[in-house]
C-alpha cells in the first residue's frame, strides 16, 4: 500500500511538471522587417551630403558597408560611387592616422576605386601592430593590410606579422578575455572580438606561434556572456553602447575561424550552444531600433552572422495578431473565422524551409490546468509560404491570456533545426449587460417592497422619467455575460453614473460591488452625495462597463431619474455650500446665462512715470562719449586704441557665439583673445595714472 503511494505522489510530480514547466525558448520572438530595412535605409538617406560622403569618414564607411549587403538593394543607389571615392581618396593622402586610413580603404575598396598605396601608409599600417600598439588597433591596422593585399595594393614584408600571435597571447587574462594593451588593468568581451577577427585575417594556423590556447579561450567566453533574462544573450563592451559592437564582433569572428578552419570543428564545434545562438538572434531583433549609422552597421554584421552560421540557423515563430476577438458569429465557424495565424520564417522574415507545425497545447496562462486545445496541426496557407493558421476558438475560450505551445519541424534536408516554443495571445470578447433593475425606496434594503422595479434591455432605456426624492435610497442591480458563451464575465470596471441632463455636469459616480461572479450591485442614499449640490431636476443614469479583455465597452443611458431636493435658505435656486467650500453649483450653469453673464474683466495697467524727453538723454550720452580729456595721448594712444579693439572683438564673439558657435569653441577663442586685451588694458591704465600723477 506504501508503495503504490509513493508511485503515485511521483506520478503526480512529474505530471505536475510536464504541465507548469515552460518550455525552453527555442526562437526568436521577432524577425527583421521590411519595413525595419526601410528605417535603416531611410537613415542613410538623411545623412548624406553632398560631397558624397555621410556626415563624417567613420559614417560613410559605415553606409557604404550596409549599401553592398544583399539586404539593402535599395540603399546601393544612394551611393554616388565617384563622389564618394573622391571623399575617401582624401585621407589616404594627408590625416593618416590607423584609424582614417582603415575607413578610406575599406571604402574605396568596397567601391572598387583603390590603387597601390605608398610607402607612407604602408609604414602608418604596420606601426599599427607594433605589440604597444593598442588591440582595436591593430585590428583596424590587419583589417585595413588584408582589404590592400586582396586587391594587390600593399607591398610589404610580411615578417612584420609574425610575431602577432604571440602578442596576443600577452594581452590574454587569466579568465580567458583580453586586455587592450599590455600596461592595462580590465578586458572585455569586444577585446575577444578584436582578437578572433585578427586571428581570421592574418590566417592564424601560418603563424609562428600556435593559436589553441587563444582559441580556447575565445570560445569558453560563451559559458560567461551575460543574460539580461532566460532569452537574451549578448557580450559587453567598453560601454553600454558597445554591446551590440561587441556582440557582433564576437559571433561573427568565431564563426569565421570555423569557416576558415582555423579552429578545429572537432574542438570547438560544440562550444557555442543553440541557446547561445537563439539567445543572440533575440538580443539583434530587440535592438533593431536603431538611431545611428554605426549601430546599424553592426547591427547588420551580427544579423548576418545568426543566419549564416556554424552551429544552429534559429527558425523564427511569430504570431500574425496578439489578440482574437471571440463573437457569436466567429466562434466556432467554418475557414478562416476564429482562425490564429503564425508565420514561421528565417531572422530576415523570409521563408526558410517547408515544416509541420504542430499546437501541442493551449493552457490559461493564470490556470495551467485550463486546457483549451491540444495536439492540433497548424494548416499551412496557399498564399503564403510562411503563414500557417489554426481554428483556436473552436471551444469558445474564456476571455484573457493563453499560452500555446508549439512544436515545429522543418521537412526534408534542411539546415534550420526543429524547434519548440510557446507564444502568448489574448482573447477578447464581446459581452451583454443583462438583467438590469433600478429601485427606488425609502429604505437602504433593496429589497423594499415600495415603489416598483424598473427594468430595460441593452440599449433600450426606461421609458418614463423615473421620480425620487433625496430622502430615498437608489438601487441598481446587472448581470455582465459572455455574447459567446453566455457564461458571467468579472469585469474590471463597473459603474454607475448620474449626470445633470440640463447642464451636462456629472453630479455623482459609484462603483457597482460585484454580488458574485458577474453580477453586479450598488445602493445609494441621495441626500448624503454632495455632488447633487441640491439641485433638483432630471439625471441621466448611465451603467458603464469596461474591461481589457472585452471588445465592447458598454456606455448604457438606462433611466433618466427626476430628483427633487428641499428648498434651500436664502433666494430660490441659490445652492447651499456643502462642507464649508463654495462649489461652483449646477444651478449656475443653468441660470447664469437668464442673469446676464459676469461683466468682463479688464486689465488695466499703471500709466508709466514721467520721464525726460528722448533729446535730453541723448545729449547726455552724446557729452559722455564725447569727453575725451583722459584719452591718452602720445605713445599711448596705439595701446588704448588696441584695447578697444580687443573689446570690441571680444564683444563681436559673443554675437558670433549666440549665431553659431557653442560654448567651448567660444571660450578657445575667448582664451586668446584675452592675452592681447590684458596687455593693451594695463599699458592703457598705466598711461592714464602717469597722466593724472603729471596733472596734480
Amino acid at each position: 500500500m506504501l508503495k503504490s503511494l509513493v508511485i503515485l505522489s511521483i506520478g503526480l510530480f512529474l505530471v505536475g511538471l510536464c504541465v507548469c514547466a515552460p518550455i525552453a525558448p527555442s526562437s526568436p520572438t521577432d524577425f527583421f522587417s521590411e519595413s525595419d530595412r526601410r528605417a535603416i535605409t531611410s537613415l542613410i538617406s538623411s545623412s548624406k551630403s553632398k560631397d558624397g560622403s555621410f556626415g563624417s569618414l567613420a559614417d560613410t564607411f559605415y553606409a557604404v558597408n550596409i549599401s553592398r549587403s544583399p539586404q539593402y538593394s535599395d540603399a546601393a543607389k544612394l551611393i554616388d560611387t565617384s563622389l564618394t571615392c573622391q571623399y575617401a581618396k582624401q585621407y589616404l593622402n594627408n590625416k593618416q592616422t590607423v584609424e582614417s586610413l582603415y575607413y578610406a580603404i575599406s571604402i574605396v575598396e568596397t567601391l572598387n576605386c583603390g590603387s597601390a598605396v605608398g610607402n607612407d601608409v604602408t609604414t602608418v599600417l604596420l606601426s599599427g601592430v607594433r605589440p604597444s600598439s593598442k588591440l582595436e588597433t591593430k585590428y583596424l591596422a590587419v583589417a585595413a593590410i588584408a582589404r590592400l593585399s586582396a586587391a594587390g595594393h600593399i607591398t610589404f614584408d610580411e615578417s612584420e606579422l609574425s610575431g602577432l600571435v604571440s602578442n596576443l597571447v600577452a594581452l590574454q587574462e587569466h579568465d580567458g578575455t583580453f586586455r587592450s594593451e599590455v600596461d592595462v588593468k580590465g578586458s572585455s568581451a569586444l577585446n575577444s572580438g578584436y582578437v578572433a577577427h585578427i586571428l581570421t585575417l592574418i590566417n592564424a594556423q601560418d603563424q609562428e606561434t600556435s593559436p589553441d590556447e587563444v582559441l580556447e579561450s575565445l570560445f569558453d567566453i560563451f559559458k560567461d556572456a551575460n543574460e539580461e533574462d532566460e532569452d537574451v544573450f549578448y557580450f559587453t563592451g567598453d560601454s553600454r553602447l558597445d554591446d551590440l559592437k561587441a556582440t557582433a564582433l564576437v559571433l561573427s569572428g568565431v564563426n569565421s575561424l570555423l569557416q576558415s578552419g582555423i579552429a578545429d570543428r572537432a574542438t570547438f564545434g560544440g562550444s557555442v550552444t543553440r541557446e547561445n545562438i537563439v539567445g543572440i538572434a533575440e538580443f539583434a531583433v530587440r535592438h533593431k531600433r536603431v538611431a545611428t549609422l554605426r549601430d546599424a552597421f553592426y547591427l547588420n554584421i551580427l544579423l548576418e552572422a545568426v543566419s549564416n552560421n556554424e552551429w544552429h540557423v534559429p527558425l523564427v515563430l511569430t504570431l500574425s495578431q496578439g489578440s482574437l476577438f471571440a463573437s457569436s458569429r466567429r466562434a466556432g465557424g467554418t475557414g478562416n473565422e476564429g482562425s490564429a495565424k503564425i508565420r514561421v520564417t528565417d531572422i530576415y522574415g523570409r521563408f526558410a524551409a517547408p515544416a509541420t507545425v504542430y499546437i501541442v497545447r493551449a493552457y490559461a496562462v493564470d490556470d495551467p490546468r485550463n486546457v483549451v486545445l491540444t495536439n492540433q496541426e497548424a494548416v499551412a496557407s496557399t498564399e503564403d509560404n510562411t503563414a500557417y493558421s489554426f481554428n483556436f476558438l473552436a471551444k469558445k475560450p474564456e476571455p484573457g491570456y493563453y499560452t500555446i505551445e508549439f512544436s515545429i519541424t522543418p521537412k526534408g534536408q534542411s539546415r534550420f533545426s526543429a524547434i519548440k516554443d510557446n507564444r502568448n495571445i489574448k482573447v477578447v470578447s464581446s459581452v451583454d449587460v443583462v438583467d438590469a433593475q433600478i429601485r427606488v425606496s425609502n429604505t437602504r434594503d433593496s429589497e423594499d417592497n415600495y415603489g416598483a422595479v424598473h427594468t430595460a434591455s441593452y440599449p433600450n432605456s426606461v421609458a418614463q422619467p423615473i421620480s425620487a426624492s433625496s430622502a430615498q435610497y437608489l438601487s441598481v442591480s446587472f448581470r455582465v455575460k459572455n455574447q459567446v458563451s453566455s457564461k458571467p464575465v468579472k469585469v474590471h470596471q463597473a459603474f454607475v453614473r448620474l449626470t445633470h441632463v440640463e447642464s451636462g455636469h456629472t453630479a455623482a459616480s459609484f462603483n457597482a460591488k460585484s454580488v458574485k461572479s458577474g453580477q453586479y450591485s450598488l445602493t445609494v442614499d441621495l441626500n448624503s452625495q454632495s455632488g447633487f449640490h441640491g439641485v433638483s431636476g432630471k439625471y441621466a443614469l448611465e451603467i458603464v462597463v469596461g474591461d481589457p479583455f472585452i471588445a465592447n465597452a458598454v456606455s448604457w443611458n438606462i433611466a433618466t431619474l427626476d430628483i427633487s431636493f428641499p428648498a434651500q435658505s436664502g433666494s430660490q435656486g441659490q445652492a447651499r455650500p456643502t462642507r464649508g467650500r463654495v462649489p461652483t453649483t449646477i444651478e449656475s450653469k443653468i441660470s447664469g446665462s437668464n442673469r446676464g453673464g459676469r461683466p468682463d474683466i479688464e486689465h488695466q495697467f499703471r500709466k508709466a512715470d514721467r520721464r525726460p524727453p528722448a533729446v535730453v538723454s541723448l545729449a547726455g550720452g552724446v557729452l559722455a562719449v564725447g569727453n575725451l580729456d583722459n584719452y591718452p595721448r602720445g605713445a599711448s594712444t596705439m595701446m588704448a586704441l588696441g584695447f578697444h579693439v580687443c573689446l570690441g572683438l571680444i564683444l563681436g564673439l559673443f554675437v558670433i557665439y549666440w549665431l553659431a558657435l557653442n560654448i567651448v569653441q567660444m571660450l578657445g577663442y575667448l582664451f586668446v583673445l584675452s592675452f592681447p586685451t590684458i596687455f593693451f588694458g594695463l599699458k592703457t591704465l598705466q598711461s592714464v595714472y602717469l597722466n593724472r600723477t603729471k596733472s596734480n
